[in-house]
């Protein structure tokens, strides 16, 4: 069964039971089928299902090094936290604009000429690294503290208690021993969920709107995966379809220069000469002295 773009039969069957189950998709957001057929569209027919597994803890990509038509999809899942790494910024929340703007104002030169195509690239390119070198001064490395849980002793205690315990039925596998594990699992368990409990409540109630404390949440959580859709190829080639990004960026940069051509140079002889036709001399405008003026405001007062 397949995910396709459209929003078909087999996608609304699927989502009410996943809803329902708790279950979660590991996707691209990529198509995995690439059909033969010219008047097919790319489908995403491969993805994985999973339950209970944090999604701060899996990793998925796609690899496009087969020629067939279909693109294998990679799932990794850790026993660790996977670091995603960010996407690459100019600014952010300690960007000091004040300072941005000044060595904008000392590096910029506003007077350059743009009468040819290579005095525009010069100037296009001059104009960018000043931007960036000004960005990257003025906006300091983030450094993120990792959050580090600390659990009560009462907790700690149950926990060796628990696996002392386990330890002890594995070796015996006496109903005796094993009552006794239960008996301490439940505990341990009950202790911990009323630990999160009110770790939860305190956490909830501390959050606040003037602190924009509220919105840390929403802002943390994991946005879900969206659809990227393959640019279609316009030269025949025996791929028609730029699946990787790398392919998308030089399919979009060869579209951009194609579009932005620069204008013809040559000049409209009609131009000229209507703007130096007698028909559009006008008289000078006399000059008028702030005592006139009055004059004529008091007038309309009147």
């Amino acid at each position: 069964m397949g995910i396709s773009y459209n929003f078909h039969q087999r996608q609304r069957a699927i989502q009410p039971s996943a809803k329902k189950k708790n279950y979660s998709f590991l996707t691209t957001g990529n198509p995995t089928y690439w059909p033969t057929d010219p008047n097919k569209q790319p489908d995403l027919l491969d993805f994985f299902v999973t339950n209970g597994i944090p999604s701060t803890y899996t990793a998925i990509e796609a690899s496009y090094d087969l020629s067939s038509d279909h693109s294998p999809v990679i799932a990794t899942i850790s026993t660790t936290p996977i670091y995603i790494q960010p996407t690459p910024r100019l600014h952010n929340l300690r960007t000091n604009w004040n300072n941005y703007r000044t060595k904008l104002q000392e590096e910029i030169n506003l007077h350059i000429t743009l009468k040819s195509c290579t005095e525009v690239e010069e100037a296009t390119t001059y104009f960018i690294n000043p931007l960036q070198e000004a960005a990257q001064q003025a906006t300091p490395t983030l450094v993120y503290k990792k959050d580090v849980v600390n659990f009560p002793l009462e907790i700690k205690k149950l926990l060796g208690e628990k696996r002392k315990a386990r330890a002890t039925w594995q070796r015996s596998h006496t109903p005796s021993d094993q009552t006794a594990f239960n008996r301490l699992s439940n505990h341990f368990k009950s202790k911990l969920k009323a630990m999160k409990a009110n770790s939860l409540k305190h956490y909830v109630s501390t959050l606040s709107r003037y602190n924009n404390s509220i919105w840390k949440p929403i802002k943390s959580t994991r946005n879900p995966s969206l659809a990227s859709p393959p640019l279609h190829l316009e030269t025949p080639t025996q791929e028609r379809w730029a699946k990787s990004d790398k392919e998308k960026a030089t399919v979009f940069a060869k579209h951009q220069a194609d579009v932005l051509q620069p204008h013809a140079q040559e000049t409209d002889e009609e131009i000229p000469e209507y703007l130096e036709s007698p028909a559009l001399s006008v008289e000078p405008i006399q000059l008028i002295t702030p005592k006139e003026i009055k004059e004529e405001i008091g007038l309309l007062n009147a």
